[in-house]
């Protein structure tokens, strides 16, 4: 695995935590970030039984969090395509928490404040996408990236107010 993706998951294992069970969670229990909802939509059966139940949840480890991090967000989203390291790193963050499209298709209204003509919010990392970054001075696009996920989250909790448990961790998580 190269570095930069050895470096990036382990701050977002580090942020998705151990186990949790949590009643307001979609994704049913969860560990390391991995749902038993995502397990189920990708239809992989940790622990080999023939269901894909809350037991492959407690069989994961962390390696097999990485695996699944570096074939589901890493490769498959092309975050690795973005050359600049702090913004694949946000794009990676994100996309584990709130799901690859909906974070690619905040970073580019956020590059939406920058280029004209606009991109097309799409939910893809496409060449130009990867042209509008590099345009764009770094930490402002993080500084915007990291608003309109803040504005993406308060919409969340305002739509279903049982989220609101998760708000203040969601909120450093649009700020780092």
């Amino acid at each position: 695995m190269s570095d930069a993706f050895s470096k990036d998951v382990a701050q977002v294992i580090q942020d998705e935590g151990g186990l949790s069970i949590n009643k307001a969670d979609k994704g049913g229990i969860t560990k390391y970030g991995i749902s038993l909802k995502f397990l189920q939509e990708i239809g992989l059966d940790i622990n080999k039984d023939g269901i894909i139940n809350a037991e492959d949840i407690l069989s994961l480890t962390p390696e097999n969090a990485q695996q699944l991090y570096k074939i589901y967000f890493w490769d498959n989203l092309k975050i690795f395509t973005i050359d600049n390291q702090e913004i694949a790193n946000k794009v990676f963050n994100l996309s584990v928490n709130m799901g690859g499209r909906q974070a690619i298709m905040l970073l580019q209204e956020a590059i939406n404040f920058h280029v004209s003509p606009h991109i097309v919010v799409d939910g893809i990392i496409g060449k130009n996408t990867l042209a509008a970054i590099d345009k764009i001075n770094p930490n402002v696009l993080l500084g915007d990236y990291g608003l309109v996920a803040k504005l993406y989250y308060e919409r969340l909790v305002a739509q279903n107010p049982n989220y609101k448990i998760f708000l203040d961790g969601w909120l450093k998580r649009a700020a780092e």
